[in-house]
């Protein structure tokens, strides 16, 4: 993610560099009544500049960077993504548990999706507090069958790695309490995760 970071960084400074230039470049194209190639450009810019700004902000920055990067991933595999997401007080998640938590339910959904066609792909990811505790929703439509040993997922069609991915969360809201709900009805694939603030661990 620090890496992610000093790439948009540095996509930044060399955009800004050249912004004079762009104005000039536009500038021309409208005096010289090239109008469709101007806005053509204009477009070309603004875009540019909206996926350097990212499109998910919050007052924690380690989750704003997680889930800017998910949303390049599910635009990279057509995946549509909604994030309703309040604005929390995150700080008494370690950083590095808030990595594995939104990282893993997020990776797997997106894996799950990008086995669907793609009208099918669809991530609703909410955040909110209820009754005191912090709760954290994933929800992807999914294909294939769901095999359970307990607590962990055994497998759907390559499951392996969403089985450690979920166990890696469970490991690590442990520190904290907090438990997970999984549902699943109707195609759709649901993790539900509760946490209350009060009730970390060392």
């Amino acid at each position: 993610y620090y890496q992610s970071i000093e790439m948009q960084y540095d996509h930044s400074r060399r955009l800004i560099h050249d912004m004079k230039n762009h104005m000039q470049t536009l500038e021309e194209l409208y005096n010289s009544g090239s109008g469709r190639e101007a806005k053509h450009y204009a477009q070309t810019i603004l875009d540019s500049m909206d996926a350097l700004s990212g499109r998910f902000k919050c007052k924690n920055r380690i989750l704003t960077i997680i889930i800017n990067d998910k949303i390049l991933k599910c635009d990279e595999e057509g995946i549509e993504i909604s994030t309703r997401v309040e604005d929390l007080d995150f700080d008494f998640i370690d950083p590095f548990d808030m990595t594995t938590i939104f990282s893993n339910l997020l990776d797997n959904a997106i894996e799950a999706c990008s086995r669907l066609s793609i009208e099918k792909r669809k991530i609703e990811l909410k955040v909110y507090k209820f009754n005191g505790f912090i709760t954290i929703s994933v929800r992807n439509p999914y294909k294939g069958k769901l095999i359970w040993d307990k607590d962990s997922l055994v497998s759907t069609k390559g499951g392996k790695h969403m089985g450690l991915g979920l166990k890696n969360v469970s490991f690590a809201i442990e520190k904290y309490d907090g438990t997970i709900q999984r549902k699943n009805d109707q195609g759709y694939f649901e993790i539900k995760i509760l946490m209350s603030p009060e009730s970390r661990t060392d």
